[in-house]
């Protein structure tokens, strides 16, 4: 009797239940999709969310102030020079416009590769464009005079705030 005991838990150890094994195998199925579903949305979000590159067409001497600010919005600085003359500046971003077609990729790579591709393409998607800073000098009627455009790097930026420079005006 004895061994008729000992033959049926080592039945059972040895045979699990099927029943836990569905379900913890399903648990980590439905787990691994909730991770990359939710890590897919940065990706193609930031491809989505971008910046609409401004119209410099507006940038000509003679624009007034008000037409140059509904294209680049409010200066960030502005500085008043001694001789009545005004020197704005207006920061902004260019190759970094909104685009379905990249956030379709990037969702096509989230799918094939398990969400792993946010790895690559979150910080691809985070380093598009270039910040560009624009200082406008404007005369005593508030109509542009010259112009003086620069890329902002990590380096400018960090070394300077955005605000009033020469050199490298053009008219």
């Amino acid at each position: 009797m004895r061994h008729h005991e000992n033959s049926s838990a080592i039945r059972i150890a040895a045979y699990p239940p099927r029943r836990s094994t569905s379900l913890s195998a399903c648990l980590r199925l439905v787990f691994i999709g909730l991770v990359a579903h939710g890590a897919s949305a940065c990706s193609v979000g930031l491809a989505l969310d971008g910046e609409k590159q401004p119209d410099l067409s507006v940038l000509k001497v003679g624009a007034e102030k008000a037409t140059i600010e509904r294209e680049l919005g409010p200066p960030k600085g502005e500085a008043q020079l001694a001789d009545g003359r005004t020197q704005s500046t207006y920061v902004y971003e260019v190759g970094n416009e909104p685009s379905a077609g990249r956030a379709a990729v990037h969702a096509g790579m989230d799918v094939l590769t398990l969400g792993l591709w946010e790895v690559v393409g979150t910080p691809l998607e985070a380093t598009q464009g270039n910040e560009m800073r624009l200082v406008v000098t404007y005369d005593a009627a508030r109509r542009a005079e010259s112009f003086d455009i620069k890329e902002l790097d990590d380096e400018t930026a960090a070394a300077s705030p955005p605000g009033p420079a020469g050199g490298g005006s053009a008219r």
